[in-house]
């Protein structure tokens, strides 16, 4: 608990309140940055906000490391650590953490990035409960959609309901 604690404090994280269904993450960044300086971001879905985020915007814009910070500050906070963002962190029960990000194309497997990505968006369909975050980079990147994709996956127990 102490080597937590002091880890914490090397880039002054902060203990997330456990919330019903609130993304609150004021101040937030990525812990392994060594930059002279870090932006720090905020986000707030839920709520009174969209449970949805898209995020769009020029190469090198700091797309992939603000969706990577979130998830790394959901991993964080599951595994009992403190999230990189200022106090007043909130955050709900995630069960599971979905990222599609990348070329997952296989050579072996006869898939394209395109089918590969297909594949990986069937299996998070298929699986993410109404507690799971899904995080979608660059979706369809070589054949449509150039965007980065934040989502805080929200589905009924019907199959094929989302909201």
């Amino acid at each position: 608990l102490l080597s937590c604690v002091s880890f914490g404090s090397t880039y002054h994280g902060s203990i997330a309140e456990l919330s019903d269904s609130v993304f609150e993450l004021q101040g937030f960044f990525h812990p392994l940055l060594k930059a002279n300086k870090i932006i720090k971001n905020h986000l707030s879905l839920g709520k009174n906000n969209p449970k949805c985020l898209l995020i769009t915007g020029p190469n090198a814009g700091g797309k992939s490391v603000l969706i990577k910070a979130v998830a790394l500050c959901v991993r964080m906070d599951k595994l009992g650590r403190m999230v990189p963002c200022e106090e007043g962190a909130k955050l709900p029960f995630v069960d599971y953490v979905y990222f599609l990000g990348g070329d997952n194309q296989s050579v072996l497997d006869n898939l394209s990035t395109f089918s590969s990505q297909l594949r990986k968006i069937k299996e998070i369909t298929d699986n993410a409960t109404k507690d799971s975050l899904v995080i979608i980079e660059l979706i369809l990147e070589h054949n449509m959609i150039d965007n980065t994709l934040l989502l805080e996956c929200n589905k009924d127990t019907k199959r094929g309901s989302a909201s």
